[in-house]
């Protein structure tokens, strides 16, 4: 368990977003804090394709909506923009990483 990760909610309309973010951690974390990433699961492998380049030097994490809220929540709420991002937010806890 790490006391500290950086997190960011995230889906495939903001892509370019999480690539100038993961970018920004790529040259400023210098303590190496992990680097946790919660997308749609129908979108996880293009974020992984798109964001992973093998140079990182810290722990870079994918989590599916559905692993942090659940399926039910996550189909629920999946159109409704920032009120499920919120569910995804609240429940990361329950993975146990931070």
């Amino acid at each position: 368990m790490h006391n500290l990760v950086l997190f960011c909610k995230t889906f495939i309309r903001d892509l370019d977003r999480i690539k100038t973010l993961k970018a920004s951690v790529d040259k400023f974390n210098a303590d190496k804090i992990p680097f946790c990433i919660v997308c749609p699961e129908a979108e996880t492998d293009i974020f992984k394709r798109q964001l992973i380049t093998g140079k990182e030097d810290y722990e870079l994490i994918f989590f599916t909506d559905e692993e942090v809220t659940g399926k039910e929540l996550s189909k629920k709420y999946e159109s409704k923009g920032w009120v499920g991002q919120q569910f995804a937010k609240l429940l990361f806890y329950k993975k146990n990483i931070c």
